[in-house]
């Protein structure tokens, strides 16, 4: 059962769960905390279309919540409670 007293003390200090790639809709994981993005390809000079890889703890102007993936990562109450 969820501690009240902590979820009142992380509240009051303004936690919240913060947008990065590994919580967003775009990313796939590779592993070792990379992925990749589906929005960002580029051409590699020798081996031609690429989709761009990321630090899932890196973040974009094109981020979009994936709540499942942050349930799955927080847990669901820290997720419906601080994203």
């Amino acid at each position: 059962m969820p501690d009240p007293a902590k979820h009142a003390k992380l509240t009051a200090s303004g936690f919240r769960l913060l947008p990065a790639c590994v919580t967003c809709l775009h990313f796939t994981p590779t592993g070792n905390r990379w992925g990749l993005c589906a929005l960002k390809a580029y051409v590699h000079a020798k081996h031609g279309a690429r989709t761009v890889g990321v630090l899932e703890f890196g973040t974009c102007t094109d981020y979009a919540s994936d709540p499942v993936q942050e349930a799955r990562l927080a847990g669901p109450d820290y997720a419906e409670r601080y994203s």
